[in-house]
């Protein structure tokens, strides 16, 4: 009988990643209901996210390997796509209705994680489809509310989150002809 991988032995940045995910994850519940201020609080927890994910990351990592050329740069790419897709549209939110500035960020946002494949594996890929999905769903139904499409953002973030965090405990069935280290 052969054993799977754990998710961390192929891709050793997921528990730093999940990490990261958890903190914004819950940020973005938080500000659900705290709709106003929901971009200050998810600005605060993604700085608590960074700042806990900095220190935290390489030790995570380290009883797994080190992660390769391609996982790191997938990261890199992954974050300049979206920080150059989301500079737009935030200069341009003042001319649109918050719903279509909201839909327009958790779709770059969820769309990203595909470009992380390679460091974190199918649970990003999951999250990414999932997080499009509702916003999908938003697009189409106008009467799902913008709060509550915001919370289960931010619901999806964290349960992605939480499996990527204990990902040295979950099997990568789904890895093993994943085109990893």
């Amino acid at each position: 009988m052969t054993l799977e991988p754990s998710q961390a032995e192929v891709f050793p940045l997921i528990r730093g990643g999940g990490l990261f995910l958890l903190v914004v994850g819950l940020s973005i519940v938080v500000g659900a209901f705290r709709f106003r201020a929901r971009y200050t609080i998810l600005a605060v927890g993604a700085a608590i996210a960074a700042a806990v994910t900095t220190f935290l990351a390489a030790p995570l990592a380290a009883p797994f390997g080190r992660p390769d050329l391609i996982q790191i740069l997938s990261l890199a790419i992954a974050v300049a796509v979206e920080a150059a897709l989301l500079v737009p549209v935030l200069r341009q939110a003042r001319t649109h209705d918050e719903r279509e500035t909201t839909l327009a960020i958790l779709t770059i946002v969820g769309g990203h994680f595909l470009l992380m494949a390679p460091a974190f594996g199918p649970l990003i890929v999951l999250l990414a489809f999932a997080s499009v999905l509702n916003t999908l769903a938003g697009l189409l139904w106008q009467g799902y509310r913008v709060e509550r499409l915001w919370a289960l953002d931010g619901v999806l973030k964290t349960l992605v989150g939480g499996l990527m965090f204990f990902g040295h405990r979950v099997p990568c069935v789904a890895c093993l002809s994943w085109p990893g280290p």
